[in-house]
């Protein structure tokens, strides 16, 4: 069984690997297996990769996430105004522009709906918008479209 120490050690160097994430504000402690991480992280997709690459290391049985996000801008977005900030990101992805996807915003959490002709073409679009620092969540509702082909 791994001490605390070693998973300490394990996760701040998993933390550390994730290019987009400055662990720099970022503190961890283990108690029994019990991972808790604090801090502050600048958007809520670096503290989701935080949670990942937690749950990567081996010997981690439990995650409290005590991370704040603050965000890099003083004024709070409206749901309109991250809409709009989504449907450019969207509409500047080559690989999507021909299709419609729908989008909703509530809360900073947005949803996707729509149809893409490859599961490549989903996942660009998924984190592109992920990686806006005011979204709080994504739901997919993404489809991709199924080919039949006639032998």
């Amino acid at each position: 069984m791994k001490t605390a120490r070693t998973i300490q050690k394990e996760v701040m160097a998993a933390l550390d690997a994730e290019a987009n994430l400055d662990i720099a504000n970022i503190g961890v402690s283990v108690n029994l297996g019990v991972v808790t991480l604090g801090g502050r992280v600048n958007s809520y997709s670096q503290k989701i990769t935080a949670q990942q690459a937690v749950w990567h290391v081996p010997g981690v049985r439990a995650l409290v996430d005590q991370l704040d996000v603050i965000l890099p801008f003083e004024e709070k977005l409206t749901d309109a105004i991250i809409a709009e900030k989504i449907l450019q990101t969207l509409d500047n992805l080559s690989a999507i522009a021909n299709y419609h996807l729908r989008l909703g915003v509530d809360h900073g959490k947005a949803w996707l709906k729509g149809e893409v002709d490859t599961e490549d073409e989903k996942q660009k679009a998924i984190s592109s918008v992920w990686n806006l620092p005011y979204v709080k969540d994504i739901i997919d509702m993404i489809a991709v479209k199924t080919y039949v082909t006639n032998a």
